[in-house]
Formats: C-alpha cells, structure tokens, sequence
C-alpha cells in the first residue's frame, strides 16, 4: 500500500462548502484529530499514525490524500510524505481532467438542448404561420 500504511482515504474539496468530504475510503481510515478516537471506537481501528497531503492544482486545493497507521514504525518519514506528495500531484491532476471532461460533456448538452429548442421554436413557427394562412382562407370563404 502507499508509504507502507495500513490504510489511505481520498478527501475531495467542495468549493461551495469549503469542507472536504470522503470520496475514496480505501482500508479503513479516520479524519482529523478530533474525531479519531470517535472513529476508532466506532469502526475498531486504532489511529497510531497519520499522514495527510494536499492535492493542489494550478494553486487550486483539489482535496487531501492521507495514509494511516505506518506498518512496522511508529511514524511516517519524510521519505513517505515526498512519496505521497507525488501521488498526491497525480491523483489532483487526474481528478481535474476528469472534471474539465465532464464540464465540457456538459456545455456539448447544454448546446444540443439550445439546438433542440430553437428548432423546436422555428417548427412551431413554421405550424403556427401554416395554421393563420388556413384560418384567413377559411375566413375568405366564409365572407364569400
């Protein structure tokens, strides 16, 4: 596993919140300080260790990468932190590709939906003049 840990957890960051939230639990992993020893007694498991890492951006927070319990030591070296530094780099720059792909699949539908609409309008358009041409001749024939 990364950094030699017993388990690792993704973060991501919600610009509108401003929280981070699990997306990725891998292994079973704790949040901050506080709610360790809550979450250990809840799931079992005993935080001896904790690494976390920024996933940064274009100086965007992207979210948090974070490694728990180092097997065979007592703490993490900086050896590991560079190590999850450099996933952490990839891990951002993937999961903002995969977001920049999804806006554009958004804006490619948002398009095909204004294309659909204005052919509906030009359709209707089309019906409605047939429709008021129909109703002056049957006008005319009727004051005939």
């Amino acid at each position: 596993m990364i950094a030699n840990a017993e388990a690792c957890s993704l973060l991501l960051y919600d610009t509108e919140s401003e929280e981070l939230y699990f997306s990725v639990p891998l292994g079973d992993s704790s949040q901050r300080n506080r709610q360790l020893k809550e979450a250990d007694e809840t799931s079992g498991f005993k935080t001896r260790s904790l690494l976390a890492v920024p996933m940064v951006q274009k100086e965007h927070l992207i979210g948090v990468l974070e490694v728990v319990n180092k097997i065979g030591e007592k703490v993490f070296s900086t050896f590991d932190e560079r190590i999850m530094e450099l996933f952490a780099s990839l891990g951002a720059s993937v999961i903002l590709q995969a977001r920049l792909i999804d806006e554009n699949l958004q804006a490619e539908r948002m398009v095909a939906i204004g294309q659909t609409v204005a052919a509906l309008s030009h359709y209707s358009k089309n019906l409605l003049g047939s429709v008021r041409a129909s109703i002056e001749i049957i006008d005319e024939c009727l004051d005939d």
